[in-house]
Order: structure tokens, then sequence, then C-alpha cells
């Protein structure tokens, strides 16, 4: 498929539709992130809170399993609901099942990062905002296109 064909509108509707549809939904994600990031900033350095040794050290060891698994079954997931799509399959639910793929797997990357948000407003470590950087960076990389939907799906 050449670009020529990507652009037609009228041809391209449904997908259209479902892309701004996933792009509005990742917007929201996305800025929902770093509104929680600003809060917490704005909480752990107006207050100045105390740093918990005793939940750092659980935290040290819970962030990066929850950011490793959190990363990995979003990923299998996604790509198990995206194989599980027949090349009989008609364009909407083709549609569908990319959506629904999508969303899932930013959710559990967006669920990661509050994770992580919440353990660096309980520590007070910075250790935790490189995991936050980490899954951020994953995050715009997960970002739905038509590009990626005409990629996998050979639509």
């Amino acid at each position: 498929m050449n670009i020529d064909e990507l652009n037609d509108v009228e041809s391209n509707r449904p997908v259209n539709l479902t892309m701004k549809i996933l792009n509005l939904i990742f917007l929201a994600l996305l800025l929902g992130q770093f509104a929680f990031a600003a809060v917490i900033f704005f909480i752990h350095y107006s207050q100045e809170l105390p740093g918990d040794k005793a939940i750092h050290l659980i935290m040290q060891y819970a962030v990066p399993l929850v950011a490793v698994t959190s990363i990995g079954l979003t990923k299998i997931l996604h790509d198990k609901i995206i194989s599980s799509i027949g090349t009989n399959t008609g364009i909407t639910d083709k549609l569908s099942k990319y959506k629904t793929a999508s969303i899932i797997r930013l959710f559990g990357l967006e669920a990661s990062n509050i994770f992580t948000l919440v353990a660096y407003l309980l520590t007070g470590q910075t250790y935790y905002l490189y995991f936050f950087g980490i899954i951020i960076v994953l995050f715009l990389m997960a970002k739905p296109s038509r590009f990626k939907f005409h990629e996998l799906l050979g639509e």
C-alpha cells in the first residue's frame, strides 16, 4: 500500500476515525501521566516530605518488577490480540481488535508509570524517576498510528 492510498480519505474513513479516537486516548493518558507527575513534584518539593527508608527497601524491588512485568505482559497481550486477527477478517473487526490491543498496551504502561511516581512520592528517591523516563519513552513508541495498523495487519 502506497502513501496515496493511505491518504485517500474516503476509502480510509473507518481507519481515520479509529486513529483519531486512539490518538485522543493516547494523548489523554500521556497528559494524565505528566499531570500526575507535576502534582507529585509539587507535593514533594513544597512540603519536603521525608522519604521512608522502609518503604524504599520494598519499592526498590517492587518498582523494577512491576515495570518489567507490565512492559512484557502488555507486549505479549498486544501481540496475542493482533495475531488472533484472521486474514479473512473484515476491516471493522480488525480495527476493533487493533484498538483493544493498543488500549491494553497503553494502559499497562501508564499504570506502571503511576506506580513509579507513587514510589517516588513515598520515598523521595530519584531512582524511581529513571523508570518513569524509560516507560515514557516506551509509551511514546507504542503510540498507535495508521502506518502501524497497515504494517501489522496488511490492510
